[in-house]
């Protein structure tokens, strides 16, 4: 909405007036600016506050067991692990990596100190799979070799959040921010959980009825989607539409409830 000169026929974080159904709506506190229409995230303990879409989780998966001689070394967002060196077995050397990267922490702007996570995968019988967390930010992580002839690891990343709702579009006055279009770090957001609201999307092609979803990489990464993402139970109830004020997409979204995007995890 161009605040207020022309009224746009839908803007971003708007109810749809022409579907009157119940609502739900629920209200966190923004850890990051989120803009209105974004899908908003929380983390399972913690309903309390809120995020954008973040792929914080790192899966390593390694193709053999640790052997006597193998030494290696984690970097986590820029920090790294002392190197770790194979002690016992396989199984005690696994132990020995996550208790190096849970020692870890991240300064971050925003944010403030992100202590790292990490947990055994209980569904893997080799004992090969270690996931690591960076609460609230995007995951990187790579395992250096030090020594010996340690196994190759494959690296893939997925979001350990849960998927709350829409942030609500709410009026704010220009002479207090200029940042119309959000919700700034600390702000109180409006959170819609149930409802049919016009959400920003990634793409110019969507049309009513299909699955939304949460996408998952590149440029539009945290937007709601019509292709492969995170699922989260959602439909288009709307073809898309262009904002002739900003260069958003939008589109109908009827929000379903709450859903936690992957397996839980039992953090260290």
């Amino acid at each position: 909405m161009s605040q207020y000169g022309t009224i746009d026929n839908a803007f971003a974080g708007m109810k749809a007036e022409h579907y009157q159904f119940a609502e739900v709506l629920k209200s966190a506190c923004a850890k990051q600016d989120i803009d209105f229409g974004m899908p908003v995230f929380s983390y399972l303990g913690d309903k309390e506050s809120v995020y954008n879409y973040k792929l914080d989780t790192a899966k390593i998966v390694l193709d053999s067991d640790f052997a006597s001689g193998d030494a290696v070394t984690f970097t986590v967002n820029g920090q790294s692990t002392s190197s770790i060196v194979y002690a016992t077995s396989h199984d005690n050397t696994m132990d020995l990596c996550i208790a190096a990267i849970t020692a870890l922490s991240i300064t971050d702007s925003v944010l403030g100190t992100v202590d790292v996570d990490a947990a055994l995968d209980p569904n893997d019988s080799n004992n090969r799979t270690i996931f690591v967390r960076t609460k609230g930010l995007d995951n990187t992580t790579t395992m250096t070799d030090d020594a010996g002839s340690p196994p190759a690891e494959t690296i893939t990343y997925q979001s350990d959040q849960v998927f709350r709702g829409m942030a609500r579009h709410k009026a704010k006055y220009t002479d207090l921010t200029d940042n119309t279009n959000r919700y700034e770090v600390q702000d109180t957001v409006s959170i819609v959980e149930r409802g049919f609201y016009w959400g920003i999307i990634n793409n110019v092609t969507i049309l009513s009825e299909q699955v939304c979803n949460i996408d998952n990489a590149g440029a539009d990464k945290g937007k709601f989607t019509n292709v492969a993402g995170d699922t989260i139970n959602c439909l288009f109830r709307s073809d898309n539409y262009t904002q002739p004020t900003l260069t958003d997409y939008l589109a109908v979204v009827e929000l379903r409830g709450a859903v936690k995007l992957n397996t839980e995890i039992a953090w260290s």
